[in-house]
């Protein structure tokens, strides 16, 4: 999927970034994030309202954090959204205890593992 219909598809706020892993030999980053399912078009009553899924960007060209010093682990996300300048460009900010982490990720795709 495209990341700006990835972006008007999922609402990831209040969800939680538990990992964050680059390869980048395989031009990927994987997010393991805990999602908050009750937030999703799609949710249904008697589904889990928090959700373990894995997230996958493909064909990555770029990878900026800031700050980049810090161990993406267990933040919580503020916002998720695409650059004017980029459709294949996500931009997430994430917190967590008072501290503010803006990842922007260019990647060819987008999908949630099965």
């Amino acid at each position: 999927m495209e990341i700006s219909k990835f972006v008007m598809s999922y609402d990831l706020h209040d969800s939680n970034v538990e990992k964050y892993t680059y390869l980048s030999q395989e031009h990927k980053v994987i997010l393991d994030i805990e999602l908050c399912n009750w937030r999703q078009r799609a949710f249904q009553k008697g589904q889990s309202e928090i959700t373990m899924k894995r997230l996958i960007f493909d064909d990555v060209e770029d990878v900026q954090i800031e700050p980049s010093n810090l161990e993406i682990k267990d933040f919580e996300i503020l916002t998720v959204d695409t650059t004017m300048k980029n459709s294949k460009s996500l931009k997430m900010v994430l917190h967590d205890e008072g501290i503010i982490i803006v990842m922007v990720i260019i990647a060819g795709r987008v999908y949630w593992e099965k």
